[in-house]
């Protein structure tokens, strides 16, 4: 399914916004937009197996309460796609399966983020499928922080893996969307990748674990549950900001955990907990009722209602919490409750195995393997961000089945309102999904031009439609964005560059005004075949024309 559009406000996950109105910085949010798709994607099981021959008229859907048509029905099935199927054609951005690999190198002990890196790739190289995008995040003390925009680039996702953010270990491609980490740029604006491990005598793991070897031992109560609570905090964070995302997402968290008593209190299934209990009823006993430990004891209220909270803003967002305890086995069970409450509160799963995490998540691979993407068009939605809850049925489909789907959505918000977090990863997705058109009219060409050793140079020359860029303003300034990605048929970022250009209002006449403007810039490719993908963006308005154009690139004879 395609929907044409004339104006984007805003994606959110599972939320495709069609023909919003333009909006300028400043104005107040109006009553109504105009037409709104929803793709809500669902999974259906059966005995943990997916259910699949199913059709738009099995299913029902109900949008706060009130039935809606269902106007758009599409299957991805994974079994039955080619392992080298494109992932900017053959599946839609809402039925894609998202990654979001997030390292704990706050509460991990450093030489245990060495391994969780390892589980890593080795997932992204035996386990997913080559349609499934990836993002690469850390947690630290200064809060979450998304490294790399989901993409089906699997070397950046590596490069990303190797690195986590840390900036002495990369060379960083000047991407503001976040789809290329890592690069050596050229003097013409385009890169070659540049994947640093062993570079120029550079030891990653060695440099990894000198600059992870400052992270302080959070012994004491009270810095700990601070700790914990600063987890709570940065994850609720992180579940807003992919909320802008469609499709279903996955969060993989590799952490060495957090001692669970923290929230629910010592227990009386450990060692540690019963001595806690005993010795606090000692206490009470004697009537030394300030050698009483209640937060020890009963845990303390507010770390759970935080950790409840952030468990409810990642299902809000249609994302579920894979935990992934790094320290394996070899560690006791004192912070597996609490990687398993993350888990079970969303819908995810719990992995004490990081050696074998590929096979461990093979389950959860084969049971979201079948998507059906529904989409309904909810009448006079105002642009307000307000929850909408959904529900989806099945009528006389098999006797039970069971329905995986986000419960609810948020209704389009002014781009302005954005976090820049939001807007990066709302753009980063527009570039690398089906989507074509928007109210910013633009052309592109790409022109090769003289072959190199291992491939071929290509202008790409954007021409920007000037009425559709200024929508009317005539004083003041206008910015625009350029961005331009080429891609190869394995999802392979192999260039990119961005343009950030400026126009006084007040100094262009109107026929200039009227007219429009073009900007170029030069890709280095290598043989094969590419789409050229560019996207213009109003930075004030959130307003973009999105556009693909294909160059094929074959050696001279």
């Amino acid at each position: 399914m395609q929907i044409q559009s004339r104006r984007l406000l805003s994606a959110v996950a599972a939320l495709l916004v069609v023909a919003a109105p333009m909006r300028s910085a400043g104005t107040a949010v109006t009553d109504v937009t105009d037409v709104v798709v929803v793709e809500i994607p669902v999974q259906v099981l059966r005995d943990g197996r997916p259910v699949r021959g199913l059709t738009a008229g099995d299913f029902e859907v109900q949008d706060r309460g009130k039935r809606r048509e269902i106007v758009g029905f599409n299957v991805v099935d994974l079994a039955e796609l080619d392992g080298g199927a494109s992932p900017l054609e053959d599946v839609p951005i809402s039925a894609r399966r998202h990654f979001l690999l997030l390292f704990d190198i706050a509460l991990t002990n450093p030489g245990l983020i060495l391994r969780a890196r390892a589980a890593a790739e080795r997932l992204i190289a035996q386990a997913l499928h080559p349609t499934d995008l990836v993002a690469v995040g850390v947690y630290s003390v200064s809060g979450a922080q998304i490294l790399l925009s989901f993409t089906p680039d699997r070397e950046q996702a590596r490069a990303a893996i190797r690195t986590l953010g840390m900036s002495e270990l990369i060379f960083r491609a000047p991407d503001p969307l976040g789809i290329v980490l890592t690069a050596q740029p050229t003097p013409s604006g385009s890169f070659t990748s540049a994947v640093p491990a062993g570079a120029g005598g550079l030891n990653v793991d060695a440099e990894l674990r000198q600059l992870l070897g400052g992270i302080e031992d959070l012994s004491n109560t009270a810095a700990y549950r601070a700790s914990v609570l600063g987890l709570a905090s940065a994850m609720t964070e992180l579940a807003q900001m992919i909320n802008s995302v469609r499709g279903r997402k996955h969060v993989v968290f590799f952490s060495q955990g957090f001692q669970s008593s923290v929230a629910f209190g010592a227990g009386v299934d450990s060692f540690a907990g019963r001595e806690t209990h005993r010795q606090s009823a000692e206490s009470a006993m004697a009537g030394r009722y300030w050698e009483v430990k209640s937060d020890r004891r009963w845990g303390e209220t507010h770390v759970l209602t935080n950790l409840e909270l952030m468990t409810k803003e990642f299902v809000r967002a249609g994302a579920t919490v894979q935990t992934v305890n790094v320290a394996g086995l070899s560690q006791g069970t004192s912070a597996d409750d609490g990687l398993f409450m993350m888990a079970d509160r969303t819908g995810g799963e719990y992995y004490r195995n990081y050696n074998d995490l590929g096979t461990a998540m093979e389950r959860m691979l084969a049971r979201t393997s079948v998507t059906y993407v529904l989409a309904i068009q909810p009448k006079k939605l105002k642009s307000d961000g307000s929850y909408r809850r959904l529900k989806v049925k099945i009528k006389d489909g098999p006797r039970g089945a069971e329905l995986h789907y986000r419960p609810g959505y948020f209704a389009p918000s002014p781009f302005q309102d954005q976090s820049a977090v939001e807007q990066r990863l709302m753009l980063a997705e527009l570039v690398l999904s089906e989507y074509e058109g928007g109210p910013i009219e633009a052309s592109v060409q790409a022109r090769r031009l003289a072959a190199a050793r291992d491939g071929v140079g290509v202008e790409v020359t954007v021409e920007i439609d000037g009425p559709s860029l200024f929508a009317g303003r005539d004083r003041g300034t206008q910015a625009a964005e350029v961005y331009v990605y080429a891609i190869d048929t394995a999802g392979v970022v192999q260039g990119f560059f961005h343009r950030s250009v400026r126009f006084d209002l007040d100094d262009l006449d109107l026929d200039r005004q009227a007219g429009s403007f073009e900007i170029s810039g030069r890709l280095d490719l290598p043989y094969g075949e590419h789409a050229i993908r560019t996207m213009v963006l109003n930075p004030s308005s959130g307003e973009t024309g999105v556009r693909t154009t294909r160059i094929s690139l074959a050696p001279t004879e």
